[in-house]
């Protein structure tokens, strides 16, 4: 029985050093995924339902082991967000480019498995308001109209299995999106997916 347990111990041990790494490790995650975005303001976006626009999101993120259970990742991530309509055209949207900069710490409840939660600076690289109607498409730069910095609160839990780690996060912004009093209250709101792997550095 002795031996049993010991071996069991020798077991979760591995797989912890597998899953997290032991103190003082590094590593580095390229990562890409998907984002489900939307604009929020708990009313009408123009005089339209806002409605989830998908899009691409992806880049690296650095991880380092703090104390057992606990992580700190600093990342760079390229992040497609903005909103559609539900407009009488054949598609309207929003298209909004940001590199994200999360900044999460990481509790790892079980082997493999972590809770997270921090910040996210972002900066807005470009804004279209995009449409195609009668078989035409059209765009409008809007990036003069929006704040060049975001701040978001990520929330969420990530589980690793032989460096492979799948990630969902809730990143909900908690400054306003619009220079002007259009809308005053409008923020981002991206629900995201990625699938990285993780590269031992030291």
């Amino acid at each position: 029985m002795k031996k049993i347990m010991m071996m069991a111990a020798f077991a979760v041990a591995a797989l912890t050093a597998n899953a997290q790494g032991e103190v003082g490790t590094l590593t580095l995650q390229p990562k890409i995924g998907m984002n489900l975005a939307s604009i929020v303001n708990g009313k009408e976006i123009r005089g339209y339902d806002s409605k989830v626009l998908v899009g691409l999101t992806g880049g690296i993120e650095a991880e380092y082991v703090v104390a057992n259970k606990f992580s700190v990742a600093l990342g760079a991530l390229y992040s497609k967000q903005g909103c559609a309509f539900d407009v009488p055209v054949d598609y309207d949207h929003i298209s909004l480019d940001y590199l994200n900069i999360p900044i999460v710490a990481n509790y790892y409840i079980i082997p493999g498995l972590a809770i997270k939660a921090g910040i996210q600076p972002s900066f807005l690289m470009g804004a279209k308001d995009k449409w195609k109607e009668d078989g035409h498409s059209d765009s409008e730069d809007v990036k003069k109209y929006l704040k060049k910095f975001d701040l978001a609160i990520p929330l969420g839990a990530s589980y690793e299995y032989k460096n492979v780690v799948f990630d969902v996060r809730y990143n909900l912004s908690v400054l306003r999106l619009n220079k002007d009093k259009w809308d005053k209250n409008i923020r981002n709101s991206v629900i995201q997916f990625t699938l990285g792997y993780k590269l031992p550095i030291k």
